[in-house]
């Protein structure tokens, strides 16, 4: 005897039906409920409220009336492409508080685990009196006769139209050696993934990745280029910038690509007046010399250093050491705490005091002499150290006394040993200087005193000459 396969109310439901006739509250339907009989086919029994084993359940996805008959509803579940490893035989249909409100059996349908979607129609005939409020969720879908092998479509052109196959105008192009590459060995498989929005291929059951295009290029890391964005090389990776073949002749210049920084909107428009920028390349003068140039462009200026093939480095401007105290000039001086500024002054005191110090030693070594005269001379004997200084000292007197301070022609070493003196004017008139005293002697210089006639009062300067000795 064939199966039958049919759907019922059950003992629950048809309360739930007459409470809803009588009174007018709906019967919400909310979710779809299906299972697999324990593994063996399943009949219906009003006196159920659970299937005899649950295997998957979910919001329905759409209720409608059916066209034949129009106290027919239609419940729909599709389940999706990742829930499988089952195989259909009972369904049901759940309230929204989780009652059983209907049950039916079907044909048994194997559900894998990955590949196809399946969708599910629930038939079911109600008192037309009845109210059914449906919950549905997001999806629709048609259920399928896996038996029937698209028999059971109404109308074909519509359902082609539905999934898009209407615009497939060469289906065989698309289906080229029935799904198989060209070889014929391997069967090929595309599939768009809705999380990343990428499309993937599959060889038999090998996934082999994403396919590019403009609206999914490849990362740097898949192509294993550099990004744009900056990273790291790998270890023991370099970089190698080459130019084109430039075939020089002597006397011309010739330049290599250039590595250039420069900070966006600070320099990068090239006009180097309100921000910076530098670069890195090789100039060649073709038949002279070679050399690594670096340059600095900013703020107005340009600057440069130079490395040349013959180890030689040359800079434009001052070159820095430290912490910027020290730098060394672009006229060769030398800048540098240890100098208290330039060298060149440094150096220029030193050899000022060296002359000084070789002078005195010479004075002092030798036995140099002035030209004596009545106004004052010094005398140095080189053997012994003795000095002899002489001159004559204007005093000024008033009445009958005078005083006055003097410096002698050069400065004793050591000390004074003995000063003599006696009056400039040789006239021996009454009223004239009748003696002198010497006081305060020092290295430098001396204070002399003089007395006259005491019998005359003499308003005038009168002139002492005196003789020094010392060592």
């Amino acid at each position: 005897m064939a199966e039958q396969y049919y759907s019922i109310l059950t003992n629950r439901g048809k309360e739930l039906e007459a409470a809803s006739s009588a009174n007018g509250t709906p019967v919400v339907i909310k979710d779809f409920v299906i299972g697999d009989g324990n593994g063996k086919a399943a009949t219906p029994n009003p006196s159920q409220t659970a299937l005899i084993r649950e295997v998957y359940r979910h919001a329905i996805s759409g209720l409608d009336v059916s066209q034949e008959q129009s106290n027919q509803w239609v419940a729909h579940l599709v389940v999706p492409a990742d829930v499988g490893g089952f195989t259909i035989r009972e369904v049901g249909l759940l309230t929204d508080t989780g009652e059983l409100y209907a049950v039916a059996n079907c044909a048994a349908i194997e559900k894998p685990v990955s590949g196809i979607n399946v969708s599910l129609q629930f038939r079911l005939a109600v008192n037309e009196t009845a109210s059914i409020e449906l919950k549905v969720a997001t999806g629709d879908g048609l259920f399928l006769r896996q038996d029937a092998n698209l028999s059971d479509l109404n109308n074909i052109a519509k359902a082609l139209e539905n999934l898009g196959l209407n615009l497939v105008g060469n289906w065989q192009a698309v289906q080229a050696n029935g799904g198989k590459h060209s070889s014929g060995k391997h069967r090929i498989y595309m599939d768009w993934n809705d999380g990343d929005r990428k499309l993937y291929i599959t060889v038999d059951e090998t996934d082999v990745g994403e396919l590019f295009s403009t609206q999914n290029p490849p990362t740097a890391a898949q192509t294993g280029a550099y990004p744009r964005t900056g990273g790291n090389l790998d270890e023991e990776a370099s970089i190698s910038l080459i130019s084109n073949s430039k075939n020089p002749t002597t006397g011309t210049v010739i330049y290599s690509p250039m590595y250039r920084v420069v900070i966006k909107g600070r320099g990068g428009d090239q006009d180097f007046k309100d921000g910076a920028s530098g670069f890195m390349r090789i100039v060649e003068e073709v038949g002279t010399r070679a050399y690594l140039q670096l340059q600095w462009d900013g703020f107005g200026t340009i600057h440069e250093f130079r490395f040349d093939q013959n180890g030689n480095t040359q800079i434009y401007g001052k070159a820095y050491t430290g912490s910027g105290a020290s730098f060394l000039a672009e006229d060769g001086n030398v800048y540098g705490p240890a100098w208290g500024g330039y060298l060149s002054t440094w150096v220029d005191a030193q050899i000022g005091g060296q002359i000084s110090n070789n002078n005195n030693w010479v004075n002092n070594t030798f036995q140099p002499r002035n030209t004596g005269n009545p106004g004052g001379g010094w005398w140095r004997d080189s053997a012994t150290g003795l000095i002899i200084q002489a001159g004559t000292v204007a005093v000024p007197v008033s009445g009958s006394a005078g005083s006055a301070s003097f410096s002698f022609p050069l400065a004793f070493p050591n000390g004074v040993v003995s000063i003599v003196g006696s009056t400039a004017d040789q006239a021996s008139s009454a009223g004239y200087v009748a003696c002198a005293a010497f006081l305060n002697l020092s290295t430098t210089g001396a204070y002399v005193m003089v007395d006259t006639n005491a019998s005359r009062n003499m308003d005038r300067t009168q002139y002492v000459r005196y003789i020094a000795y010392g060592v």
